[in-house]
């Protein structure tokens, strides 16, 4: 079962995400053949739900470096030429977080639904005053990649469905402060 089919890279805003608890807690396998085990001549690539023929090369050497950093694994194609052809990025995160559970049960700040397949609803609560609000959301690199700013009504709605899966942070901030942040997941 095919669980994100892109391309797991962090810098386009695409890195895989492994959960520790929901639905598809634990699932999710990355493949990574690096070599090309003694074949010499014409390669034939066998069938795959996915599988990207990067580097092929009968004489080219290259390694797969993985690199754990806390609950993310980065793995990079390093060719012999020192350059870096192709990279993923894992990281392992909960689907909730505190920060999500805590700010519905104060009534600050509620998006949902969570996961979301195609728009959100941002309910803000009546003990966030809307004076300056800014609502923002972020890829896993930090890039922003929707804003909503001169908020003036406590429930608005948000379409998302021209952006790729994966998991997004957003952040609504009073006059530049944080007010409430937390994450959810496009499917």
């Amino acid at each position: 079962m095919l669980i994100d089919s892109s391309s797991g890279n962090e810098a386009l805003g695409e890195a895989y995400v492994k959960y520790t608890d929901g639905p598809n807690k634990g699932k999710g396998t990355v493949y990574s053949i690096v070599g090309n085990s003694g074949v010499n001549g014409n390669i034939t690539i066998v069938p795959n739900p996915i599988i990207h023929a990067y580097h092929i090369c009968d004489t080219c050497l290259g390694s797969l470096i993985v690199d754990i950093d806390g609950d993310r694994l980065t793995g990079r194609y390093l060719a012999s030429t020192g350059t870096i052809l192709d990279e993923f990025t894992i990281h392992k995160t909960p689907l909730t977080n505190i920060e999500d559970e805590e700010n519905a049960a104060n009534g600050e700040l509620i998006v949902h639904p969570n996961p979301v397949e195609q728009s959100i609803s941002v309910n803000i609560g009546t003990g966030i005053l809307l004076n300056d609000a800014e609502f923002g959301l972020y890829n896993l690199s930090g890039k922003n990649v929707v804003s909503v700013s001169d908020i003036t009504e406590r429930t608005f709605h948000l379409n998302l469905g021209h952006l790729p899966k994966g998991t997004y942070f957003y952040r609504l901030t009073i006059k530049g402060e944080l007010a409430a942040s937390g994450k959810v997941l496009m499917q």
